[in-house]
């Protein structure tokens, strides 16, 4: 019963899908993503007979809480296919030329008959998702063939006694063979309704942030340095109107004035940039047009483009990172990783680093433009600025290493 009625949901959301795909952008490529699906992947895997390890991401935070792990398999099972599937177009988009995957492709929506299909085309010999992903159909053809699966960096932060988790959640994780969460709470909640085959290995975010630094040292940002001047430089990172609002408060104000900005919008298109542009105190220029004339002239520098930002945290000195007006703050540990305090606003309670480093100061939560203000203005204070930077050593120390002992445990256990 469960089953019949979770999988007509899955099919009434495919439909409305359907339905405002003529209106809206990423509907409309989550919809022409998955047209012809099975040719296509028969295609793909045409003449392939090697043993094959799938990764399922539902978008592109998700694939780079994955990513040190695939990289891992890549490196330690280089005679292995390895095929990425994304749910939605924010990840295939930006990740579908991949270098550490073989096949990338879109998840087709979760009915029995597709999640049967696609398991039959591909027949892993290991399937990993990605901390929140549970597909119910995908996880009974994959147990139907006797393939194991496992999920990591899995954060629950909540009992799982009620009704529906009986009924969904806690069956899903009842077919995996193996759960790697990020810490005791989650192990302790998923004990608690008789699920045992849970191990704590940390936030496989901190292993791939802790890694920018050395692709940053790699980039040519010898146009951004000309820009910073000797100027220091915030880095506003992901930013909606919301946040905007309250920045250009922050850039009117007095304290700033010996400061520069780099700002990257979450939604880069024409109307918002301008509108930015229009409401900036001073000078601006966006990173398409930065050239060594006009570089140093400028106060604030508008990314225009995307992949840019998490390498761009390397120029700054404090950052400001958005979201927090709105579902949920963007990803903090990217600038954590090049050492940056992390302003944001109120809506971060459900990001174990956010809450960690806000009780030491490392971070602060805003709820308006004074608090903004305030905020600067502490990380303007060298004693407490270096203590935010100790802080943020100390919590990348302690939770490395989450994907060797994922990989370790899958060697020993899964792929021998």
């Amino acid at each position: 019963m469960v089953r019949t009625i979770y999988s007509l949901l899955i099919k009434l959301y495919s439909y409305s899908i359907h339905l405002v795909a003529p209106f809206n952008q990423k509907a409309s490529q989550w919809v022409i993503g998955r047209k012809n699906w099975q040719s296509e992947l028969e295609n793909k895997l045409k003449g392939l007979s090697k043993e094959r390890i799938w990764m399922h991401c539902s978008s592109l935070g998700e694939f780079e809480q994955g990513r040190p792990l695939l990289d891992s398999i890549r490196k330690e099972y280089p005679e292995k296919l390895i095929i990425l599937s994304f749910f939605s177009p924010s990840g295939y988009n930006i990740r579908k030329n991949y270098p550490g995957a073989d096949i990338v492709t879109y998840l087709p929506i979760d009915t029995p008959s597709n999640a049967k299909l696609f398991v039959d085309i591909i027949h892993p010999q290991l399937t990993i998702f990605v901390k929140y992903d549970l597909w119910l159909n995908y996880f009974l053809a994959l147990k139907d063939k006797n393939l194991p699966i496992i999920i990591i960096s899995v954060l629950i932060k909540q009992s799982l006694n009620s009704i529906y988790h009986g009924l969904f959640t806690v069956r899903c994780y009842k077919l995996m063979d193996k759960i790697f969460v990020q810490d005791e709470a989650s192990k302790d909640y998923l004990t608690q309704v008789g699920i045992n085959n849970v191990l704590v290995t940390g936030d496989t975010r901190v292993d791939r942030v802790t890694a920018l630094p050395t692709e940053a040292s790699t980039k040519d940002f010898s146009l951004v340095e000309l820009f910073k001047s000797d100027k220091k430089v915030l880095i506003c990172g992901s930013t909606w109107p919301k946040d905007e609002s309250f920045l250009i408060d922050l850039f009117n104000h007095e304290h700033f004035k010996s400061w520069k900005a780099i700002i990257a919008p979450h939604e880069i298109n024409e109307h918002h940039l301008k509108v930015l542009e229009s409401t900036l105190p001073y000078p601006a220029i966006r990173l398409s047009k930065l050239d060594k004339t006009n570089a140093p002239e400028n106060h604030f520098l508008i990314i225009d483009s995307v992949g840019h930002l998490s390498s761009l945290y390397s120029q700054g000195d404090l950052a400001y990172i958005g979201g927090g007006f709105g579902k949920g703050i963007h990803n903090t540990l990217e600038p954590a990783a090049f050492l940056l305090p992390v302003i944001f606003g109120p809506h971060y309670k459900k990001f174990q680093e956010a809450n960690q480093l806000v009780a030491v100061k490392a971070f602060t939560s805003i709820m308006n433009s004074e608090q903004l203000v305030k905020a600067f203005e502490y990380y303007e204070n060298q004693s407490f600025y270096k203590d935010a930077v100790q802080q943020i050593i100390d919590y990348l120390y302690q939770n490395q290493g989450a994907t060797d002992k994922i990989i370790q445990n899958i060697k020993t256990n899964l792929l021998k």
